[in-house]
């Protein structure tokens, strides 16, 4: 049983994240529920005591992904829904956390819905979730053009906090990103959710 993640959290809203670690982090709640539900049975203190684990770290990230500020339609417009909805539909059915008698239920749903919300197998070496940031912080490594990578770093600025305002200082920067061909990093979704477009 391993109970520890190297990420509490997986922020598909800031960075590109492998196929390998969301896995872990499936594993990280199924696998864990799975063998303490067979403990359950005879010793419900000690089951009690490992979910306790498991729901501190799915509260984290359930509280993560429900802030306003995360826009799964934007930040995960691939397999990583999935991901997320998994993450959100069990931690909306653990009730009562700390009792018994909801004990073997809370566990069982960790366990069961993963066949409704996780559909896809996650590739190890794949990147889902906000991979333009990804890269862009490889263009930015690459280049030596220091104006390429100031309109490069004010894109990734846009990015991780989007707003309308920031959208409207990479519409005044335009010329800059036809100069340098960086066409390719304008995500459309977020022009088209902040620029009114």
């Amino acid at each position: 049983m391993n109970l520890e993640l190297r990420n509490e959290i997986l922020k598909f809203d800031k960075i590109g994240v492998s196929g390998k670690e969301i896995n872990e982090h499936i594993t990280f709640y199924y696998d864990n529920a799975n063998e303490c539900m067979e403990i359950y049975h005879n010793n419900k203190a000690e089951a009690l005591k490992i979910f306790k684990i498991i729901n501190k770290n799915l509260k984290k990230e359930y509280d993560y992904y429900s802030k306003s500020s995360f826009d799964i339609f934007l930040y995960c417009p691939d397999e990583a829904k999935q991901y997320v909805y998994y993450i959100q539909e069990i931690r909306a059915k653990c009730i009562r956390t700390n009792s018994y008698e909801t004990l073997f239920s809370n566990l069982y749903d960790i366990v069961d819905y993963k066949k409704y919300y996780i559909k896809n197998n996650f590739e190890d070496n794949q990147l889902y979730g906000s991979i333009w940031i990804n890269v862009i912080n490889d263009e930015i490594e690459n280049s030596n053009n220091e104006e390429k990578i100031t309109v490069l770093k004010i894109l990734k600025q846009f990015y991780l906090k989007p707003s309308k305002g920031k959208a409207k200082d990479i519409e005044k920067i335009s010329k800059y990103i036809r100069k340098h061909k960086l066409e390719e990093f304008l995500i459309k979704p977020f022009f088209e959710k902040y620029l009114d477009i």
